[in-house]
């Protein structure tokens, strides 16, 4: 079964990613949206020049660095059942 996608793995790794950002951004919320400035209910436009504290840069990239190395390890520890050989075919 090389190269193919196992997309039950793909999905739970996704799910899972999902959960992550929520409970990531939920446990953050105060020190993320303090550095995002918010005032009269708007954010200001976000550029990659703008400065911000470092505390929300690290929770900004801390959350696909970790979700990218979680959805990697549910797929890569993902397993299929094995099949059984089918009758009439040599074995290698």
């Amino acid at each position: 079964m090389k190269g193919k996608v196992n997309l039950v793995a793909v999905l739970v790794a996704a799910i899972v990613d999902f959960g992550l950002g929520a409970a990531w951004f939920t446990y953050f919320a105060k020190t993320w949206i303090a550095g995002l400035r918010m005032r009269g209910g708007s954010a200001r436009r976000v550029s990659g020049f703008e400065m911000r504290p470092s505390s929300f840069k690290l929770i900004s990239a801390g959350y696909p660095f970790v979700g990218s190395i979680l959805m990697g390890a549910i797929v890569g520890a993902w397993k299929k059942k094995a099949q059984p050989e089918k009758a009439g075919r040599a074995s290698a």
